[in-house]
């Protein structure tokens, strides 16, 4: 009877015994579960947090495109800007110097006219010189030989002579005078039509240049407005897609700080 007993309590020990253990493995095996799924919620988390950080990384890549389209947009308004003065101020010499040409055409003309009246007189009055020389030579011989109705008639015809000869004298003089300074206009409209074309080849390269510019420019902002709108951003409602940026980014920035 006392060895029933001892052979019962020795199995009711061994029972609990591996009760126990088998207690203390299923209480480790939860442990550990718990730790995965810590590890799996973390991991879960970090991998929302990278989702975010590169969809804000994009974000902000797009924003600083826009950036870059809106300066060259205003590099490109300035250019076209510029070049229109350019061409306007082209266009405003080029009449300009037709003008003067016609007016130093005019000039010239005017001179050339002028300068032959000028050189007629100079004949004009050598030839009355001449004449009133020959005069009053003649004059004297005429008093020498007492012919005094002749010699009377003759000083007639020097005072005449004479008369001509001051008033072409003075026309000369008066000639060359307006003939010197028709020169000088001259000379400064040819001065003024120089500098005007000078002026004219400067503005007209310029024109082209700034057109070289354009040409180079407007191809590069076209590719960057397909580029982003590639993106979602639009350049046609320019301010509007600006706003929609800007409140994308804050929403990621918003969930990357509650992450």
């Amino acid at each position: 009877m006392a060895e029933g007993n001892a052979g019962a309590e020795y199995r009711l020990s061994a029972t609990l015994q591996l009760n126990d253990q088998m207690t203390g493995k299923l209480r480790s095996a939860a442990s550990q579960l718990k730790s995965i799924d810590g590890a799996v919620s973390k991991l879960g988390n970090r991998s929302e947090v990278a989702k975010l950080a590169r969809q804000f990384d994009s974000l902000n890549d797009l924003r600083r495109q826009v950036e870059q389209f809106k300066q060259l947009k205003q590099s490109v308004s300035a250019t076209q800007q510029a070049y229109n003065q350019a061409n306007a101020a082209t266009g405003q010499l080029a009449r300009q110097y037709k003008a003067g040409q016609a007016i130093v055409g005019q000039l010239t003309s005017k001179h050339y006219e002028l300068k032959n009246t000028f050189d007629k007189s100079q004949a004009a009055t050598t030839q009355l010189k001449s004449k009133l020389s020959d005069l009053k030579s003649e004059s004297q011989k005429l008093k020498a030989n007492g012919a005094i109705e002749e010699y009377q008639k003759l000083q007639n015809q020097i005072k005449a002579t004479s008369a001509e000869l001051k008033a072409n004298q003075a026309m000369t003089r008066n000639t060359g005078t307006e003939l010197k300074t028709l020169a000088g206009g001259v000379r400064q409209a040819q001065t003024e039509l120089k500098n005007i074309g000078k002026a004219f080849e400067q503005s007209k390269a310029k024109a082209a240049q700034l057109k070289q510019e354009l040409k180079t420019q407007q191809p590069m902002l076209n590719r960057m407005r397909q580029n982003l709108a590639a993106q979602g951003f639009s350049t046609k409602d320019f301010a509007q897609s600006e706003i929609q940026l800007r409140r994308q980014m804050e929403s990621v920035a918003q969930k990357l700080r509650i992450e």
